[in-house]
């Protein structure tokens, strides 16, 4: 079986952070906190506020917040305001620079506002889980586009409940060089097709062990040719190992996207782990081989 998914372009694949919005009925606002972290890269995490559904207003960002990292209960210190860029992109965003935790470690973050209000969260970062092999083929497809096979392979560990994301950014010589963190692929794979079935999101293709637990599992990946001009293009592909709550807000935040496009559909609500707020605080960790491709593919 194969299946076609559309890349949602709502989180690049570093995945430092997404921003969802998040509508109330009334006139009062919560804090909405939006953080996906990884022992591998900088935390860094968007604050920002809920607001009425009727409102003209788009999403508000909390500057100037008082944040607290901690491991397990042990205080860790302060996140640090990004600095706004030219198109204030970095608007609202907060990092911890030099986050070091080891696999299977609690992680909680606290928001307290000027009037002692507080927001928190807390999640564990899962262990890795290493790609045990990836190999590559080309083909052509009906319409004769030259088509990337990428097939990943990894063993699933058996002693717990695994949740997996699987993503692929690559980076070309084309001009100065040009990085793209997202873009429509394919992935097929009986094993785990029936869990896939409309679940990619952000950049990913989510899923559980469910109908593999313990077992080898092969997914084949396909990309076609868009950037076949570049003389060389190098992919990274990426495991990650992601956390239950990560799983649930990704699932549940593609049933919005679908409900939102259907008028008469039932509404659908995302999931928080955020006591006192709304968003997600959610763990990962991730196992990348690169994949180097010259213009002998790609004439």
């Amino acid at each position: 079986m194969k299946a076609k998914f559309a890349i949602l372009a709502i989180l690049v694949i570093v995945l430092s952070s997404c921003e969802e919005e998040f509508f109330i009925d009334n006139s009062g606002s919560q804090v909405v906190i939006n953080c996906f972290f990884s022992p591998d890269d900088t935390l860094r995490l968007h604050l920002s506020k809920t607001y009425n559904v009727f409102s003209k207003d788009t999403i508000q960002n909390i500057y100037g917040a008082d944040i607290s990292l901690y491991s397990s209960e042990t205080l860790l210190g302060q996140l640090m305001p990004d600095i706004p860029d030219l198109y204030d992109k970095r608007a609202g965003y907060y990092y911890y620079p030099s986050l070091s935790l080891q696999s299977g470690t609690k992680c909680k973050i606290k928001y307290k506002d000027k009037k002692g209000n507080i927001a928190e969260a807390s999640d564990i970062l899962p262990f890795a889980v290493p790609i045990k092999s990836i190999d590559t083929s080309t083909s052509f497809d009906e319409n004769k586009w030259k088509m990337l096979k990428i097939k990943l392979v990894f063993d699933d560990p058996d002693s717990l409940k695994n949740y997996y994301a699987v993503a692929i950014n690559y980076r070309s010589n084309r001009g100065a060089g040009f990085y793209h963190p997202y873009f429509n692929f394919e992935c097929s794979s009986s094993i785990i097709e029936a869990d896939l079935v409309g679940k990619i999101v952000c950049g990913q293709v989510v899923f559980s062990d469910k109908h593999f637990n313990g077992k080898e599992i092969n997914i084949e990946l396909v990309t076609r040719d868009y950037y076949a001009n570049a003389d060389s293009v190098v992919f990274e592909v990426m495991l990650l190992s992601i956390s239950e709550s990560y799983y649930k807000y990704a699932t549940s935040f593609y049933k919005q996207v679908l409900a939102n496009k259907d008028f008469y559909s039932e509404p659908a609500s995302v999931y928080s782990n955020v006591k006192g707020g709304y968003g997600i605080f959610a763990g990962y960790s991730k196992s990348v081989k690169k994949i180097s491709i010259v213009n002998k593919y790609w004439p």
